[in-house]
């Protein structure tokens, strides 16, 4: 939905977008909400090619680069900027439950970060799951 949305398709340059992870609005604080947002970006890695370009979450970087590159002396200094991105994908998971079913509103949306767009909602989505609980 992100890549056939008019106003995502008609943009003349790649989308640089981070995801900035998932809130947890289930009755179960223990809820995988990252489920949704992995299957999101490899969809969007699979078929955004040329139009959107994923990039890693900034603390995750760091967390990988202290854990697998060289020190360099500098202490626990930040690396260089690197590629900044354009916009946050995050999303939100919300539950309502009954005696025997789950009902799941999974939604998503992209944030400017900088630029004409800051603080701009550019697009919003969402998908429903239902499911039988197993209480």
């Amino acid at each position: 939905a992100i890549l056939s949305d008019p106003t995502i398709h008609a943009r003349q340059t790649q989308l640089l977008i981070v995801f900035d992870g998932m809130d947890n609005k289930t009755l179960n604080q223990n809820f995988p909400t990252d489920i949704f947002i992995r299957r999101l970006r490899v969809k969007l890695g699979e078929l955004g090619k040329g139009r959107i370009t994923l990039l890693e979450n900034r603390d995750k970087l760091r967390q990988l680069q202290s854990k697998e590159l060289e020190q360099t002396g500098e202490g626990n200094a930040p690396g260089p900027a690197g590629i900044q991105p354009d916009y946050s994908l995050t999303g939100t998971v919300t539950e309502m439950a009954n005696r025997t079913t789950s009902y799941f509103l999974v939604d998503f949306t992209i944030v400017g970060l900088k630029g004409a767009d800051t603080r701009r909602q550019i697009w919003t989505g969402q998908y429903e799951v239902n499911t039988a609980r197993s209480d």
